[in-house]
């Protein structure tokens, strides 16, 4: 979070948000005019030479409670945007290293696999020094070159999943070597939580709904300000004029409205005003069904990897740990070919990987469940 620009950018926009209440809710700027009569006006009791004039203009009741409402309400929204980005990136980083983590377990459990092809060799020598097909040993070096080949494939992965994570950190991957490799967790897969749990929580806690919150609240305030600024607003002031001759100095007060002829102009304001509250009211219901819609799958993902998990565990993962026994053991014993072995060692390698896939993404699944609900520190759902 220290190192991220997009979180930086995000609370330094709601800095400046903070800002705007003030600027809006001053009044305006008093006036001060001075007038030097070039022609001096004779009076009775002498010549004019000099008017001073001061005013102020005043915004009629309630104008500028509104305006600070408005600009109150884009600060809060700004700060909830600011807290949708720091949530999305624990996400992001979350996810990525997620997807780290599982690489590093594919890489493990394909370098396992290489190695017992590898045991075989010596085996498969002295086969065909008894009188085996040289067919064999080919057949064993192909496939080991392929293994060799998916390992090389991984070392490049590795490279640019490692930058993947490092930029989602807010560091720099140039010249970097790869971060080390992490260890993803089993951990428990079952499911305590109910998806109107948290269905309930979006709607209550997540950033986005609540800044287009604010951004009604803020349409309603510009809504009641357009209904007010057809009211004019007083301008009152004091004036002297300076007669000369030791005559008498003239003093006065005045008080000024504009005159609102622009009707077309102030029932468009109102009829905007109208219209862009609509429009914010629309863009939250349409967030929300959107957000909704990605709970839905998030949740489906959750359940559809957690009985993939305990498939893997309970039946998928014993059969191919037997498979690869039985198949060496019926390859040592000359019972079984080469192919059969090689075959055997893929499918065991395809249920190794699909299974911590399915761990990887059941661990998924939950960090998006858990953004979506609004919750702050969704990584702790890592354990």
């Amino acid at each position: 979070m220290k190192s991220s620009p997009a979180l930086e950018a995000a609370y330094r926009n709601y800095l400046a948000a903070t800002h705007l209440k003030p600027q809006v809710t001053a009044l305006p700027e008093p006036q001060v005019s001075w007038t030097h009569f070039l022609e001096q006006v004779q009076t009775r009791t002498g010549p004019q030479e000099n008017a001073f004039l001061i005013s102020q203009s005043i915004p009629w009741f309630g104008k500028l409670k509104l305006r600070g409402e408005a600009a109150s309400h884009q600060a809060e929204a700004a700060r909830h945007r600011f807290e949708e980005t720091r949530i999305k990136l624990v996400e992001e980083v979350a996810l990525a290293w997620l997807d780290y983590a599982y690489l590093a377990k594919e890489t493990t459990i394909t370098d396992d696999s290489r190695d017992l092809l590898a045991k075989l060799v010596p085996i498969t020598e002295e086969q065909i020094r008894t009188g085996a097909p040289l067919t064999r040993k080919l057949t064993l070096e192909l496939a080991l070159g392929r293994m060799e080949s998916r390992l090389d494939d991984l070392s490049g992965r590795r490279t640019e999943s490692s930058a993947r994570l490092r930029a989602a950190m807010g560091e720099s991957s140039a010249e970097a070597k790869p971060l080390p490799w992490p260890t993803l967790p089993e951990g428990d897969t079952s499911i305590d939580e109910d998806f109107a749990d948290f269905a309930r929580e979006l709607r209550a806690r997540h950033p986005l709904l609540a800044a287009l919150d604010e951004e009604i609240s803020k349409a309603d305030s510009n809504a009641r300000l357009a209904h007010k600024n057809a009211i004019p607003d007083p301008t009152i002031g004091a004036n002297v004029i300076d007669i000369g001759g030791q005559g008498d100095t003239a003093a006065g007060i005045m008080i000024g409205f504009r005159i609102p002829l622009a009707f077309k102009k102030y029932r468009a304001e109102r009829a905007e005003a109208v219209e862009r509250k609509a429009a914010a009211e629309a863009k939250r219901a349409d967030a929300e069904t959107k957000l909704l819609a990605e709970l839905t799958g998030a949740w489906e993902r959750l359940l559809s990897q957690a009985r993939t998990v305990k498939r893997y565990r309970s039946e998928l993962l014993p059969a191919a740990e037997q498979i690869i026994e039985v198949s060496e053991a019926s390859y040592r014993a000359d019972s079984a070919t080469i192919r059969d072995v090689i075959d055997d060692q893929r499918e065991a390698l395809d249920v190794r990987r699909n299974y911590w896939r399915a761990i990887a993404d059941f661990h998924s699944a939950a960090i998006r469940l858990e953004t979506l609900a609004g919750n702050p520190d969704p990584s702790l759902s890592l354990p």
